[in-house]
């Protein structure tokens, strides 16, 4: 995720055995990409080992997995050349637009239409409604239901086109598949349990079909519902106790045995807990890590490089971010808390200044704008810099929303409006 500058991408290293007792090594980085050039060839992966990365810049080579304390990663090709790291700080530019509806709650971000551009979703909860910003195409709006909080974007029936989720605290799920064209075709609805706060889609149950996990924070269980063949038709498959008041959803493979986990965090209990996926979409019992007060955002990613996903918590009330490392097993040391403004709701985690380092960004909810704590790369985050925004932010996602390689920030403003803030390199 970084602009061009000249030169070619290297080649990642050959990782280590992977045999039994094999001593992985890490896998060359790729030099710096260069206008044209392509990035480096992913490494394969042993035991402990890492995927060779991309000259700088680039995209992980396709088909590559990470090799980590869990298990040996496998070589990918390499990725394409991406923008080259920021020198020094990084500038957000806010852009809003309106979202067609009153109460923007939540946002997601994918292609809807199958042209290669980032579109955007909204729920809108105080109007009951979900409104599409497709590139291209004008917005439409549909009525959905009363108080929806959540929306995903994912390929519900193998079509290639982002199908959509929508989930509020009436308790019911609705399916909405794209047409192509920035509309969307009813898909039926699905009864959850009462304040489903948040909809996670993912291939939980490994058939290659997008099954989707809601949370609901006033019956305090997480519903799993799996894809039937790649129709978008849906069957509740498993339901598991959760924390009181869980409100917010993450996966990643978090023990490196090939099956998507779940990770939810609670305001109301100041937790954060983790479902182990044991195979066929079944999770194990929540295993739950203490938090900061009102803990309502949760994100998954590697923050100290070692290729196990470490977890990251927004504490509102604390007004710091929580960061719980892997111990390579999906087990999570004590976390270590750092400053993160007043305030923080939404959270995400996405290298920010192009350095191959995840940072952390979160948004806040009392109008005091977006603070970007970028990560050292072992576990630890600097101290919030703040873009002054007037929005009460009430989510906030990740994407590469105007192609140019670097990841940009899109907010829910719980008002009529989402913001799309857009990263450049400070001069």
């Amino acid at each position: 995720m970084f602009a061009p500058s000249t030169g070619t991408g290297g080649t990642g290293g050959q990782g280590g055995t992977g045999g039994t007792g094999g001593t992985g090594g890490t896998a060359g980085a790729g030099g710096v990409a260069g206008t044209g050039g392509a990035a480096g060839t992913g490494g394969a992966g042993g035991r402990g080992g890492s995927v060779g990365t991309t000259g700088s810049g680039g995209t992980t080579g396709s088909g590559g997995t990470i090799g980590s304390v869990c298990r040996p990663g496998t070589g990918g090709t390499g990725g394409a050349a991406g923008a080259s790291p920021c020198p020094g700080a990084i500038v957000l530019t806010a852009s809003s637009y309106r979202s067609q509806g009153n109460g923007t709650s939540s946002v997601a971000v994918g292609d809807v239409t199958k042209d290669g551009r980032l579109d955007i979703a909204i729920a809108n909860r105080s109007s009951g409604t979900y409104s599409i910003m497709a590139q291209g195409f004008a917005g439409t709006v549909y009525i959905v239901q009363p108080n929806p909080t959540s929306i995903a974007i994912g390929d519900l029936d193998r079509d290639g086109r982002g199908d959509l989720l929508v989930t509020g605290l009436a308790g019911v799920v609705q399916v909405a598949r794209s047409n192509g064209d920035g509309t969307f075709s009813g898909g039926g609805s699905y009864t959850t349990g009462a304040g489903a706060q948040y909809v996670k889609i993912a291939d939980f149950d490994g058939d290659g079909d997008q099954d989707f996990a809601v949370a609901c924070a006033t019956d305090n269980k997480v519903m799993m519902y799996v894809n039937e063949d790649g129709k978008a038709l849906f069957n509740q498959h498993f339901t598991t106790a959760a924390e009181p008041g869980t409100s917010a959803e993450a996966t990643g493979d978090l023990n490196c045995d090939g099956r998507i986990d779940l990770v939810t965090s609670s305001a109301s209990a100041g937790s954060v807990s983790v479902f182990m996926n044991v195979g066929n979409g079944r999770f194990a019992d929540r295993v739950t890590y203490a938090a900061g007060a009102s803990a309502h955002s949760v994100a998954v990613g590697d923050l100290n490089g070692d290729g196990a996903p470490d977890l990251a918590v927004a504490n509102t009330t604390a007004g710091t971010v929580g960061v719980y490392l892997n111990n390579g097993d999906g087990t999570y040391a004590s976390p270590t808390t750092f400053p993160a403004g007043t305030t923080p709701l939404g959270l995400v985690l996405a290298d920010l200044n192009g350095d191959g380092k995840l940072d952390a960004a979160v948004a806040s909810s009392t109008g005091t704008g977006v603070s970007v704590l970028m990560g050292g790369g072992d576990g630890t985050l600097a101290a919030p810099v703040t873009t002054a925004a007037a929005q009460n932010f009430q989510f906030m996602t990740s994407a590469d929303y105007n192609g140019d390689g670097r990841p940009d920030l899109i907010t829910a403003n719980g008002d009529n409006n989402v913001t799309a803030f857009f990263t450049t390199c400070a001069p």
